[in-house]
């Protein structure tokens, strides 16, 4: 998931800066956005901490912000979505 918002990003010419903080989207920079969001909402220190209703939260978030930018939905990535992208 982290990998198709940075790739969605970069396609639409944002920064972390207009969505988070001043870095460029990759994958790892994303998920300390997404544990930052988490810590923040629940106090989480681990995302291993977090229940899926609570990680659900924390997606709802994190997909809407990168979402006001590009405009673009980002969904929650499934098995077949994963395969299609390796064909």
């Amino acid at each position: 998931m982290f990998q198709q918002v940075a790739d969605t990003m970069i396609e639409y010419g944002l920064s972390m800066n207009h969505v988070f903080v001043d870095l460029t989207p990759d994958k790892d920079t994303l998920k300390t956005a997404f544990r930052d969001m988490a810590r923040r909402k629940y106090g989480a220190v681990s995302t291993a901490d977090l229940t899926t209703t609570q990680i659900d939260g924390v997606f709802e978030d994190f997909a809407l912000a990168i979402s006001i930018e590009t405009g673009e939905p980002i969904n929650w990535p499934n098995s077949i979505d994963q395969m299609e992208d390796y064909q």
